[in-house]
């Protein structure tokens, strides 16, 4: 729990300095950012968490914050969506809304954004704050905190 309460006063901090990116403008990696968050509300859609899961870092530091608690690592995380949308039917159909992204440097940034999935039987939608970084090349999730 210290840990995730380092990393948020740490995202706090450096998003005091961000380069804001309102909507209309653009950053050298705002479109890919955006375009990822599409793929991977696709991969949602097509019931493929393995597609899903590709958008984070694959790694044991990966971390997820959410109402259930702190999970720690990429495959505790799959593990997780596994257990709570075990059918396409539970997975429903995923929308993201990005509200906004943060600048924070060449090499990471800060998403901010809405949740909504849409079954048959319910609806279930919440906010987002995803911590992206550049890991061998590629963009990746690195900290989840859904709500």
């Amino acid at each position: 729990m210290k840990t995730v309460f380092i990393l948020i006063a740490a995202m706090i901090t450096i998003s005091s300095c961000e380069t804001k990116t309102p909507k209309g403008l653009s950053s050298p990696f705002l479109g890919e950012l955006e375009k990822m968050m599409n793929e991977q509300q696709n991969c949602w859609n097509s019931a493929d968490l393995e597609c899903f899961m590709s958008y984070y870092w694959k790694s044991d530091s990966l971390q997820f914050l959410s109402k259930n608690g702190l999970s720690n690592g990429w495959q505790k995380v799959m593990n997780n969506y596994q257990k709570g949308y075990p059918t396409p039917e539970k997975m429903g159909k995923l929308d993201f809304e990005i509200l906004e992204t943060k600048n924070l440097g060449n090499v990471s940034a800060l998403m901010l954004g809405k949740w909504k999935v849409s079954r048959t039987s319910d609806t279930l939608q919440g906010h987002f704050s995803l911590l992206w970084q550049r890991k061998g090349g590629e963009w990746k999730i690195v900290l989840d905190h859904t709500s």
